[in-house]
């Protein structure tokens, strides 16, 4: 048996879902475009009306929170593009469907991960002041090389958890079959 023939296996199957992935993509990117303009709308009317700064950023923090539990429900979605093999539409539905129930939790899970990973940008950037004119390229690289590790940590909370979501929702024991994906 040929040993790269299930590496062009998955590669191929990777490809074929690169069109469903990148439409998710531009979903996703039109969401954000939209949120982002209702918060600066939302922004200029409090500047607008004469309110105080601290109201407007504590104001912007919590419909930034809110705008967020909003989108909150359609994480899984890229992995269930993916796993399911299902067009951008169809898995928006279904992250929707598995997140029902649990997106406290998941929601809890991503707010400690962004928490954490400003804190950490707090301690670089205190390093970087105490380094001087040299410490912003020290800075620069030490959250370069943790930001992958971030997102690394988020994709793998991601896909269990749509994976034991799949199982209590569905009933769907996935146990030997999650590598079919590639097939």
């Amino acid at each position: 048996m040929d040993p790269a023939k299930p590496v062009m296996a998955a590669c191929i199957a990777g490809a074929r879902r690169f069109l469903p992935a990148l439409g998710l993509l531009l979903i996703y990117l039109l969401a954000y475009i939209a949120l982002y303009l209702v918060a600066a709308l939302l922004g200029l009317v409090f500047f607008g009306i004469g309110a105080p700064p601290g109201f407007v950023i504590v104001a912007m923090l919590i419909a930034g929170i809110f705008a967020l539990y909003l989108v909150f429900p359609y994480l899984l979605s890229f992995v269930i593009c993916i796993n399911e093999d299902v067009g951008p539409i169809r898995a928006l539905g279904r992250s929707r469907y598995l997140s029902a129930g649990y997106r406290w939790p998941l929601f809890g899970m991503m707010l400690l991960t962004w928490v954490i990973w400003f804190a950490y940008l707090l301690v670089v950037n205190v390093l970087a002041r105490i380094f001087g004119p040299g410490g912003g390229i020290a800075a620069l690289i030490m959250m370069l090389l943790v930001l992958p590790l971030m997102y690394a940590w988020l994709i793998g909370v991601y896909s269990t958890a749509a994976y034991r979501l799949r199982v209590l929702k569905d009933g769907v024991d996935l146990t030997g079959s999650v590598a079919d994906v590639f097939d």
